[in-house]
């Protein structure tokens, strides 16, 4: 065998086993992908909540706060207001919510709930006599007020 002809059969077998190692590669990246792409669809669900359009609000002064409330069983909250949007989601138990002008509801966990600025909330209790409920209440401001404000006692903050 002339050496040129060595020279392009080592380069043909070199170049072969080059494709072969990379092939192979792309081949275990693309199974380790399959299989993590397997397990985040068993584990990964996503649902959209809620879309909720929102009063006009200044923009140059936007504020969000998260609130965790927690109401034991039979437990109530004194009627009150928000002087800003609220977006609640029920995260376990049973909450029962009344807004003056509205009907009275019962939300479970993974409801959600909207109550306009400045509503009356009557009603805002446990509807549950035996277990906890817990929810998060979204408040979107464009002032810096007191989240809260009990009906009863308006100079004070309420729950």
């Amino acid at each position: 065998m002339r050496p040129r002809s060595k020279i392009l059969l080592t380069l043909s077998i070199l170049l072969t086993a080059i494709a072969a190692l990379a092939g192979s590669q792309l081949l275990v990246r693309s199974h380790r992908y399959a299989l993590h792409a397997a397990d985040a669809a068993k584990t990964t669900h996503v649902r959209l909540a809620t879309t909720q359009a929102m009063p006009r609000l200044e923009g140059a002064s936007l504020k969000a706060s998260i609130v965790e409330v927690t109401y034991p069983p039979g437990g109530e909250s004194r009627p009150h207001a928000h002087p800003c949007a609220v977006i609640g989601y029920v995260v376990s138990g049973h909450y029962r919510s009344g807004v003056k002008g509205s009907e009275e509801r019962i939300y479970g966990p993974g409801d959600t709930f909207y109550e306009a600025p400045n509503g009356l909330h009557m009603v805002s209790r446990n509807a549950s006599s035996t277990e906890p409920t817990k929810f998060l209440a979204y408040f979107l401001c464009d002032h810096d007020v007191p989240l809260s404000t009990d009906l009863h006692n308006s100079a004070g903050a309420g729950k």
